[in-house]
């Protein structure tokens, strides 16, 4: 190959490159161990939600009929149950992490895949010569 004007990257340069490449590696690393845990705190959480509405649902079974069925919505069984509802819709969809996070988590480092692949020296790519069958010519 021809090389084409100026240097290019020198020895330091290219040190410096593989530097950044590697920490881009091994932060996108971090990124997606962060978000292994932040599933598992959600998957806890979740969790916990239902644990607490089981509680809400205990208590409430335990109450007599009569303070059940009060028909007063200022009364404590119409709050309570009003209360408990809301803890019933999350418990219904359950938490979850966002489809981002997951996108990220299957993604490849991109960023330092780019950074590898640029030229180190400006180089004029030259179609390459492809051995000949015959070493000299005949005739």
């Amino acid at each position: 190959m021809t090389r084409i004007g100026g240097q290019g990257l020198t020895k330091a340069d290219i040190e410096d490159r593989d530097k950044l490449i590697q920490k881009l590696r091994d932060d996108f690393k971090k990124i997606k161990e962060s978000i292994d845990e932040y599933e598992k705190t959600v998957e806890s959480a979740d969790g916990w939600i239902v644990e607490m509405k089981e509680k809400f649902q205990e208590y409430y079974e335990h109450r007599t009929n009569a303070w059940q069925e009060e028909k007063d919505d200022s009364k404590t069984s119409k709050v309570y149950e009003k209360f408990s509802d809301e803890w019933d819709l999350v418990v219904r969809d359950g938490l979850t992490v966002p489809k981002e996070l997951e996108d990220i988590k299957v993604r490849e480092d991109d960023m330092s895949k780019i950074l590898e692949g640029l030229p180190a020296k400006p180089d004029r790519r030259t179609k390459k010569k492809l051995p000949s069958l015959f070493s000299r010519k005949l005739g």
